[in-house]
């Protein structure tokens, strides 16, 4: 997106901790006329996702009306279904299906270019196969790319 028209982006994620190569990506679009933030922020929380839409809103927050969503949230746990405790489901699957639900609910009014829900059918425990498979098909699918 930002190699396209994108100007604006808000990563929002459930850490600050970021790999030293994102950082090093995100100075280069800051560097190059891109304004690219990062927030520390869990969508599957509700009143937190109010928060941040009305700070980010504003006008004094830098950014302009949010025009589109790309969620991608990435949980995983590597555990045959069987073997799966509800626990381990809940904490997988929330930041996906409660944040994308929020997502919606915050931006349904506005007038969005586009709204992307990015998962795995693997975390909605579809893992009925070996543990540690979900990483070769990962693998198999870069090397497709």
């Amino acid at each position: 997106m930002l190699r396209n028209a994108a100007k604006y982006v808000a990563i929002l994620s459930r850490s600050m901790e970021v790999k030293p190569e994102i950082s090093k990506q995100i100075k280069s679009f800051n560097e190059g006329g891109k304004h690219v933030q990062h927030f520390e922020l869990d969508v599957s929380d509700f009143e937190l996702c109010c928060e941040f839409f009305n700070s980010i809103q504003n006008p004094e927050s830098g950014f302009p009306k949010v025009r589109g969503v790309m969620h991608a949230a990435g949980v995983s746990d590597d555990a045959m279904f069987v073997d799966q405790s509800w626990s381990s489901f809940v904490s997988t699957n929330k930041p996906k299906v409660d944040g994308s639900w929020n997502l919606h609910l915050l931006t349904e009014k506005l007038k969005l270019e586009h709204f992307v829900m990015f998962s795995s059918i693997d975390s909605f425990g579809a893992r009925l196969a070996w543990p540690g498979e979900h990483i070769t098909d990962i693998c198999n699918f870069n090397q497709l790319g």
